[in-house]
């Protein structure tokens, strides 16, 4: 594929899938065999508890639009060399709730974060996520853990 074929790929991925909660189009953006390489804090690799893959990218995409249905999305950039691609994102929402511990209370946030995805044949094969958790927790009314 181009540059600007995984360009798309991956844009189509943040703004239609995530953006817009289109996880009808998860089989066709991402491999069969997909692997994601994001471990949420204080799990260990491969025990998020949740499902992988494909159906695992769903039932994120499905999770976080329940508790910030007024979710919004944006590309803040793409960067492609090879068969690797980078993509920054921002987001805003009103927390519904759903999250464990932290009840609806209709706080109104902001998010960023960053993923970085390898392609093969068309579709996203593997993925890393860098995401300011922390950040929104606070935004959220959580703690850190160490009480800071």
């Amino acid at each position: 594929m181009s540059l600007d074929e995984n360009r798309e790929l991956v844009r189509r991925f943040n703004e239609e899938v995530w953006g817009k909660g289109r996880v009808d189009l998860v089989d066709e953006l991402f491999a069969p065999d997909y692997l994601d390489h994001y471990t949420p804090p204080g799990l260990p690799a491969g025990e998020a508890g949740g499902p992988t893959g494909r159906d695992g990218i769903r039932y994120d995409v499905e999770r976080v639009r329940a508790a910030f249905p007024d979710l919004q999305i944006t590309t803040d950039d793409i960067i492609c060399e090879g068969d690797r691609a980078a993509l920054r994102w921002s987001g805003r929402g009103t927390y519904r709730g759903g999250m464990p511990g932290i009840t609806a209370h209709g706080a109104e946030v902001t998010m960023s974060g960053m993923h970085f995805y390898r392609i093969l044949d068309g579709r996203i094969a593997e993925r890393w996520e860098e995401f300011d958790r922390l950040g929104l927790m606070r935004q959220l009314g959580m703690p850190p853990a160490d009480g800071s």
